[in-house]
C-alpha cells in the first residue's frame, strides 16, 4: 500500500506540473485574445484581469488547483491518501466531459484546444496520468 501511495502522491506532482504549463499556455492563449480585442495591457494590469475579470475565471479554476496542490504538498502533517484521493477526483472531473463539473472551463477548452497544439498535448498527457 505505501508503494501505491507514494507512486500515486509522485504522479500527482507530476499532474501538477503539467497543469502548470498547460495553465501557462491556455493564459497566454485568452491574453492574446484579450489583446486583439481590447489592446495590449501591462503585465501588472494582466494579473489583475487573471484575478479579478469574469473573462478569465475559467483560468482561476486551474491555477487555484495548483496552488491548492502546492499548499497540500507543504503541510507538515503531510498529504493523506485521502487528500490524494480528492486531488485525482477533481482533476478526472475537470477534464471528463461526461462530467457535470466545470462546464465553463471545459466550454472555454473546446475553444482553446483547436487552436493550440501543445495544449492539446498536455490535455491528453494530464488525462492519461489521471
Amino acid at each position: 500500500m505505501i508503494d501505491n501511495f507514494e507512486e500515486r502522491k509522485n504522479k500527482l506532482k507530476i499532474i501538477r506540473d503539467k497543469l502548470l504549463r498547460f495553465h501557462k499556455v491556455l493564459m497566454d492563449w485568452d491574453r492574446a485574445n484579450y489583446e486583439r480585442e481590447f489592446g495590449v495591457v501591462t503585465p501588472g494590469k494582466f494579473l489583475e484581469l487573471l484575478l479579478s475579470d469574469e473573462r478569465f475565471v475559467w483560468l482561476r479554476t486551474i491555477s487555484t488547483l495548483i496552488v491548492r496542490i502546492d499548499e497540500t504538498f507543504d503541510l507538515d502533517d503531510g498529504i493523506s491518501n485521502e487528500m490524494l484521493d480528492g486531488f485525482y477526483t477533481e482533476i478526472n472531473d475537470l477534464f471528463d466531459y461526461d462530467s457535470e463539473e466545470y462546464v465553463q472551463f471545459k466550454n472555454k477548452l473546446n475553444l482553446a484546444l483547436p487552436n493550440l497544439p501543445e495544449a492539446r498535448k498536455l490535455n491528453d498527457e494530464i488525462v492519461e496520468l489521471v
